[in-house]
């Protein structure tokens, strides 16, 4: 008995593995974030810039395994690179800032989707709307700052020692930290098959992230290192002004609702290319 079971078993893995239609593909369009720096649009097609060295764009790869006329597993490997910029936002508040940076996200997914009409047939044209849902890891850019108090120099580079807490040069300098986290990416979309094996979709994706830094508003202690030129604060009352201006700069970066996270949203196309046998359809 148990030998049979067993080999039903594999009967049905082997033909449940050779019954599926593949979809292999690319994928094409362009991310906005929606954050506490840049635009608050929830959905933003087309990039603000046209010159070829400042569009953001998304592009990738995808992988679909079908496994019925209606439902299918996707893969997703993305790369977004995001600009926001605060002269692009309508809120007073925000144009007067002047915020301004850009992001590189990548991202792996693994979605769900589900077509409102056969589509995965054997069909030479079809077309279905459909929504998809899933879960996604990211990496991206944070930031490090290095904070550096020195010295006044005369012409000859000798060291001028200070009259008052305000003789010495402070120097903030953004490194790049990558970061991972997760996604939850979902939204909807819509199909058209063509020439049998073709298939080419528009959609609009939203991702939920679990980070409030894909737009660097965050400013945390542990993200400054301070460097301070020996013997400075020997000086007056220059360490209390230290003290003062480190607050001051990690109070600058703090930018935005510190409790929100932000999200980012993908506006495209994908084309996808069919092989392998069509899905089962038996009830």
């Amino acid at each position: 008995m148990k030998k049979i079971a067993v080999v039903t078993f594999l009967i049905f893995v082997i033909n449940t593995a050779f019954s599926q239609k593949h979809e292999l593909g690319a994928s094409f369009g362009h991310a906005n974030l929606i954050a506490d720096i840049g635009k608050t649009n929830y959905i933003q097609p087309f990039p603000e810039y046209l010159t070829p060295s400042l569009i953001d764009f998304s592009v990738g790869i995808l992988y679909r395994f079908n496994l019925n006329p209606r439902q299918s597993l996707r893969f997703n490997f993305i790369y977004n690179t995001i600009r926001f910029s605060d002269n692009q936002a309508r809120e007073d508040y925000r144009t007067a800032r002047k915020k301004r940076a850009t992001n590189d996200i990548i991202e792996a997914s693994a979605m769900f989707e589900y077509n409102f009409f056969d589509i995965n047939d054997e069909v030479k044209f079809a077309q279905t709307p459909y929504i998809f849902a899933g879960i996604g890891a990211m990496l991206y850019n944070d930031r490090l700052y290095k904070i550096q108090h020195t010295f006044n120099r005369d012409a000859n580079e000798d060291i001028v020692a200070p009259l008052s807490d305000t003789d010495f040069v402070t120097t903030t300098i953004p490194e790049k930290d990558l970061k991972s986290g997760f996604s939850v990416p979902f939204g909807i979309g819509y199909k058209i098959k063509f020439d049998y094996n073709w298939l080419l979709s528009a959609e609009i994706g939203v991702r939920f992230t679990a980070t409030d830094r894909l737009d660097y508003s965050v400013s945390q202690p542990e993200q400054y290192t301070t460097t301070i030129e020996d013997g400075l604060d020997t000086f007056f009352n220059v360490s209390q002004e230290i003290d003062n201006r480190n607050i001051e700069i990690l109070k600058s970066n703090q930018t935005g609702n510190i409790i929100s996270t932000d999200w980012y949203v993908i506006t495209g196309v994908n084309l996808t290319y069919t092989f392998g046998r069509p899905p089962c359809a038996c009830d």
